[in-house]
């Protein structure tokens, strides 16, 4: 028996996988009870929705690697990657599938919000933001950059289960963002997405302070977010950063 047990996108296969890679890498792994069985050919199909938007065809080959080189993805949809494999007993696998979304690039319609601090005050600022919902949407993206570092919560879910988000760079050039997928967190009714922004590097006053010119001091903590709803009839729905959102320290 020929199985394909693992099947990765961009080498992750962990829930629904997200890239911003316009040529997504996918590799598996396979397995046979044959001794001295081993791979000769795979066969690779990708589909948006019901739709095939490439195939591979049979490609004779024990590699078990392949770059996506089919026509360009729309950011912010799903596609579904689909797997099959030969081996050299003549023996077929049954198909593997994984599903993943591509994000290009993201155009921005939030604001960036801040709190001006007290000159002696290392405290964290907090942000807050209530929203009803009368129906659950059918994915849920929550795209944000709190610098120095964030924490953000939907419902009292932490949106992931990573730390030192985003990643530090020179914030007069660069700002990273995070886009987690938090459509398990949402309920009919009312909802809140919290946010915690830490100075991580980013108002670093004792240190910088003493560099010639404050070359890299980088003003007050900020945060910038959109929660992405989208809906069964195809309509979306936008909760973002503005100056309705509450805010304090913690």
């Amino acid at each position: 028996m020929l199985i394909i047990d693992s099947l990765s996108v961009d080498y992750d296969n962990k829930g629904l996988v997200l890239t911003d890679r316009e040529h997504p890498t996918f590799t598996w792994s396979a397995k046979s009870t044959r001794e001295g069985a081993y791979q000769t050919a795979y066969s690779l199909t990708l589909k948006h929705g019901n739709e095939i938007v490439y195939e591979s065809g049979r490609v004779e080959t024990r590699t078990q690697r392949a770059i996506y080189d089919g026509l360009a993805l729309i950011s912010g949809e799903c596609y579904t990657v689909s797997v099959t494999v030969s081996d050299n007993c003549g023996e077929g696998s049954s198909p593997k599938e994984v599903l993943f979304r591509y994000l290009g690039e993201h155009s921005w319609t939030a604001e960036w919000i801040t709190l001006k601090k007290p000159a002696d005050s290392r405290a964290a600022k907090y942000f807050y933001r209530s929203f009803e919902l009368t129906e659950l949407p059918v994915r849920a993206t929550l795209y944000a950059c709190g610098i120095g570092y964030q924490y953000l919560s939907v419902n009292g879910i932490p949106s992931t289960d990573s730390y030192l988000n985003p990643a530090y760079t020179n914030y007069k050039k660069l700002r990273y963002y995070t886009v987690d997928d938090v459509t398990n967190s949402l309920s009919i009714g009312k909802n809140g997405i919290f946010a915690e922004v830490g100075d991580g590097w980013r108002e670093m006053v004792g240190f910088f302070s003493k560099l010639k010119n404050n070359e890299f001091f980088f003003g007050e903590t900020a945060l910038i977010a959109e929660l992405l709803l989208e809906f069964k009839d195809g309509h979306t729905e936008t909760v973002k950063t503005d100056e309705s959102w509450l805010a304090g320290f913690g």
